[in-house]
């Protein structure tokens, strides 16, 4: 009988049409590039402020390049995830420079952004390991970016160190990544009902984050935690946002990095 041999063909035929096209990553072995697996913590290995991914690593971008690089690595993380279908949100330093002008900070050594828990186990059962192709006016030159799933992106446990981060977006020229953090309901938290956690260690009331704000960072569509004035406050203070005029330009401290950035431009939603 072939019946059983034919239906199991069927099944993987269906499997497979069902499961998204995904580049190979890694398989380039002419490159001298380490072979893509498991993300790992490797941006501590050349610099203990500076995200790159060494398998990917040449050089490290100057820092007149690096606001620039970042700002890329944002705009087609965003647009891919809304090509997704997949909601997502800017937090940390990357909100804070969402108020300061829609854009990264100058002084930025990372950006980062969360998605929901049901966000992460879809990318990760789906789109772990494929790389996006992007080339246009912003990016003359071709451009490959890998979205790597943490081994450990469906566990729950705030981990902190290198397992805090559930995903990573990689630039492949260059080996500059920004970290992806999933936040989850914690019903064990003392807080109560509607409490969310995040492996990094934030935690955050649902009524804060949710509905989230459309907006724009770096000219393309974002969105940003509906009560973001707050908890940017609670984070870095109440000065960071504070907007005194000196010759008609707004200036912001941030009291973690002790810099400035002057800015003509309006920072309203």
């Amino acid at each position: 009988m072939l019946l059983g041999p034919l239906l199991l063909s069927l099944v993987l035929l269906s499997i497979c049409e069902a499961l998204p096209l995904q580049d190979a990553a890694g398989e380039d072995s002419s490159s001298g590039r380490h072979p893509a697996g498991q993300l790992k913590d490797t941006s501590n290995s050349l610099h203990p402020e500076y995200a790159y991914d060494l398998r990917f690593y040449r050089r490290q971008i100057p820092h007149g390049e690096r606001t620039t690089a970042l700002k890329k690595l944002v705009q087609t993380y965003l647009v891919t995830l809304n090509d997704l279908g997949i909601e997502t949100w800017l937090v940390h330093d990357t909100l804070l420079g969402w108020w300061w002008g829609k854009r990264v900070l100058p002084w930025a050594l990372d950006v980062s952004a969360q998605v929901s828990e049901p966000g992460i186990f879809f990318l990760a059962a789906y789109y772990n390991m494929s790389t996006f192709h992007f080339k246009g006016a912003d990016i003359p030159r071709e451009r490959r970016y890998l979205l790597e799933l943490s081994p450990h992106a469906r566990d729950r446990e705030q981990s902190g160190g290198s397992s805090a981060a559930d995903a990573r977006w990689i630039d492949t020229s260059s080996g500059l990544f920004m970290n992806v953090y999933a936040v989850r309901y914690n019903l064990a938290h003392p807080g109560g009902e509607g409490m969310l956690s995040c492996k990094d260690g934030s935690e955050i009331k649902d009524t804060y984050l949710f509905p989230l704000r459309k907006t724009t960072f770096g000219g393309v569509p974002a969105k940003i935690p509906y009560r973001y004035k707050e908890l940017l406050v609670a984070e870095y203070g109440k000065e960071a946002l504070a907007n005194p005029e000196q010759d008609g330009r707004r200036v912001v401290r941030d009291r973690m990095h002790g810099m400035q950035w002057l800015l003509k431009e309006d920072s309203t939603l």
